[in-house]
């Protein structure tokens, strides 16, 4: 339920249609202009640089709020209920002194283990992502198919930079590094996108994040915290469907049709 949940807190900043607004207050709807996309790359070459950067920076910080927010919630209200119980060494205690809070049984933290199941990230002391990276997810498809647009917007790679961002720095730092060179050795916006995005799954996988094998052996066989293989292949998701999103674009870079970026609007 709670990747339900996570999804839809995504989905719901996502649809923020950041460079549909900035259109609109410019007068024109970026989606009849340009590429007839609604993101960074169309907004830059028809509005420009500046209303390029705050569609840019906007659409990264909606999928980082995302991100932050669904990570909160699992904190704050889910939890509590299932994880510290399942940490405590001594069961009966725990039913003794668990609490009811709000019609809700909270059970005390009986054990400095507990502190694995915490959701985390770049920004969060655990290193459990799930929440976050089902909201991130939620939110590239928020952006991409807001409902209210007739399901019409962006590409996402912007919230995907964001959701990136906030799962972990490390990985950040690569795969931008990998995307930047890519953008100065040939000034192709949607290579470096194709490019950071095929690294995060390959660079997830060699971190190994939410290393289990640190877990208690009675955390280990229950399959809703076993997330590693999960947490890996929504990554390759995420992947997949920047890639799918970009196929008419990777058409483009075969045929050596694709535009190359350009700061000057066209």
């Amino acid at each position: 339920m709670f990747r339900i949940i996570c999804l839809l807190i995504g989905y719901l900043f996502g649809m923020i249609q950041t460079s549909y607004i900035v259109g609109k207050m410019s007068g024109i709807d970026i989606r009849e202009h340009g590429s007839k996309n609604a993101g960074f790359t169309n907004t830059n070459r028809v509005l420009g640089i500046k209303k390029g950067a705050v569609v840019f920076i906007v659409d990264i910080a909606k999928a980082m709020l995302a991100f932050a927010v669904a990570t909160i919630v699992y904190n704050t209200f889910i939890v509590q209920e299932h994880i510290n119980f399942f940490s405590c060494h001594e069961w009966e205690n725990c039913l003794n002194y668990g609490t009811y809070i709000f019609g809700t049984r909270m059970w005390p933290a009986c054990s400095p283990t507990s502190g694995f199941f915490f959701a985390g990230g770049t920004f969060f002391v655990s290193s459990y992502v799930l929440p976050g990276l089902y909201a991130g997810l939620g939110a590239i498809l928020g952006h991409v198919f807001p409902f209210y647009l007739n399901f019409k917007g962006g590409k996402g790679v912007a919230c995907a930079l964001g959701v990136i961002i906030m799962l972990d720095w490390r990985i950040a730092v690569i795969s931008f590094s990998i995307g930047l060179i890519a953008v100065v050795a040939t000034r192709f916006i949607s290579l470096a996108s194709l490019l950071i995005t095929l690294s995060v799954p390959f660079l997830m996988f060699l971190f190994e994040y939410g290393p289990m094998s640190e877990w208690p052996i009675y955390v280990r066989d229950w399959a809703y915290f076993a997330v590693r293989s999960e947490v890996l292949w929504l990554t390759i998701i995420l992947c997949a469907l920047i890639w799918f999103l970009h196929r008419e674009n990777i058409k483009r870079l075969l045929s050596g049709t694709e535009n190359k970026f350009s700061f000057k609007k066209k």
